[in-house]
């Protein structure tokens, strides 16, 4: 049986886990997301955000390397 791996493992993060991360709304990360601000990834409909990415993009003060 395969096992879910817990929220603090997971590589990626949903729209919403990285809006509490941030401490913003989820409509500025989708902002940020659709405009390439925000590292993101797109599996068909699901948008997904690395964690690590998120993470750097935050210590370098939003911007992107």
């Amino acid at each position: 049986m395969r096992q879910k791996a817990k929220d603090s493992e997971r590589a990626t993060l949903k729209v919403e886990e990285a809006a509490r991360i941030i401490g913003c709304g989820e409509r500025k990360v989708r902002e940020g997301v659709a405009n390439g601000t925000i590292p993101s990834l797109r599996l068909g409909r699901n948008v997904l955000i690395p964690r690590i990415a998120l993470l750097r993009w935050i210590e370098n003060g939003g911007e992107t390397a």
